[in-house]
């Protein structure tokens, strides 16, 4: 059995993208990576990660000075990267989907994060044909309570669909300090989305140091 976790980010409609990441991985190896994510995590007063607030100092992270959270991050990350989880992850910018150019799409979908689950549902299909002999995928998604109903509706509609949906296992949508799995990819969603606006600004290729720890 394999699992998935998922978070997602820009969902704000001043954003410029919406993305959706997940990071998936055997059981087993899940086991392995929860044990050193929570030896990174060992800082005083800190239960559990979160992007946003490491970034800012706020809620947990305040007393901590930003050298400390950067070397946090970067910490994070190569645990992430040290036991080779597959990073799955899609996004559309949110100028697209404003211009009305994909009417047909925009008739299926509610919003932009529908679309991007969708495709990451297609993804972790072919990856586990490919990659895992096509074993079926447990689905954990970080709780979003106004998209989850709809999102529930296309999954339900894809696991129909005799070829591809058989891959997935279950869905559930759970609480980001509940799962270390969750808190990961919030990293990964997090730091995707912020080299995508430096990308945009500088006009050229850009690496945050996060981003290049977890490639």
């Amino acid at each position: 059995m394999l699992r998935a976790y998922f978070d997602e980010t820009g969902t704000h409609e001043a954003s410029k993208a919406v993305i959706v990441c997940g990071i998936v991985a055997p059981i087993d190896a899940w086991d392995a990576f929860e044990i050193d994510w929570r030896k990174q995590l060992q800082v005083p007063n800190v239960s559990h990660f979160h992007a946003v607030e490491c970034e800012h100092g706020e809620g947990e992270f305040k007393a901590l000075s930003r050298g400390i959270r950067d070397s946090l991050v970067w910490g994070l990350a190569d645990v992430i990267g040290k036991h080779k989880l597959h990073i799955v992850n899609s996004g559309i910018r949110r100028d697209s989907w404003n211009s009305r150019d994909f009417p047909k799409t925009r008739e299926i979908f509610e919003n932009p994060y529908h679309l991007c689950f969708a495709h990451c549902l297609a993804q972790l299909s072919g990856w586990s044909e490919q990659h895992a002999n096509g074993e079926r995928i447990a689905l954990v998604f970080s709780e979003q309570k106004e998209y989850s109903e709809y999102a529930e509706l296309i999954y339900n509609t894809y696991i129909k669909q005799k070829k591809t949906g058989n891959k997935l296992a279950s869905l559930q949508f759970a609480e980001m300090n509940l799962f270390p799995g969750l808190q990961a990819v919030d990293l990964v969603c997090y730091e995707s989305y912020q080299n995508y606006l430096a990308e945009i600004k500088t006009k050229e290729e850009v690496k945050r140091i996060g981003m290049k720890r977890l490639l």
